[in-house]
């Protein structure tokens, strides 16, 4: 699971996309395993406003809900509210190698994602997916690496330079010439 939403223009331009019957479901999130890729569409802003304000910057919907109007806003509608929350299930190969990402193709002017509070969690085998009370909690995630490379460059998600890796999604030059994003709990 994770909390996000994809905003598609200005979000009057977004509503205003939705009730022209013109599509704003443009970002995905996504597994990939040897078995194949699954996904699922990212919500959108103001499909998924909320009844209650998380934060004092906020939008009011032409439908009476409400919707973050910054980041730290959406991070507030995230974990106070524990609105957006996009979910995806997926099976685990033998491998047990999974990549995990949101993919957007288009781009619509003023439009933009947030994302946070990545959860992953595992379902042995004979469990079934309604039995929340059974699944575990994923720790950690370790990245295995065919070669030894070591990271020499950190980036931000906007394209700007990190001394260091920052909580959430880093973009991560590898001194083999790889690019890696890792996500920093």
């Amino acid at each position: 699971t994770v909390n996000g939403f994809y905003r598609a223009g200005y979000w009057y331009e977004e509503e205003s996309y939705i009730n022209n019957g013109i599509e704003t479901h443009l970002a995905d999130l996504y597994t990939t395993t040897s078995e194949g890729t699954t996904s699922t569409t990212v919500l959108n802003l103001t499909e998924a406003g909320t009844d209650e304000i998380y934060h004092e910057k906020y939008y009011t919907l032409s439908n009476g809900k409400y919707a973050p109007d910054s980041g730290a806003a959406a991070s507030a509608w995230f974990y106070d509210g524990g609105a957006y929350l996009n979910e995806l299930y997926f099976y685990v190969p033998e491998d047990g190698t999974v990549t995990i990402g949101i993919d957007k193709q288009e781009i619509i002017s003023n439009d933009y994602a947030v994302f946070g509070n990545w959860h992953l969690y595992y379902y042995p085998n004979g469990i079934s997916l309604d039995d929340d009370d059974e699944a575990t909690a994923i720790e950690s995630v370790l990245t295995a690496t065919s070669s030894n490379a070591e990271p020499i460059a950190f980036y931000a998600l906007s394209g700007a330079r990190l001394q260091q890796p920052q909580p959430g999604i880093n973009i991560v030059k590898m001194s083999d010439g790889t690019v890696r994003k890792v996500f920093v709990k």
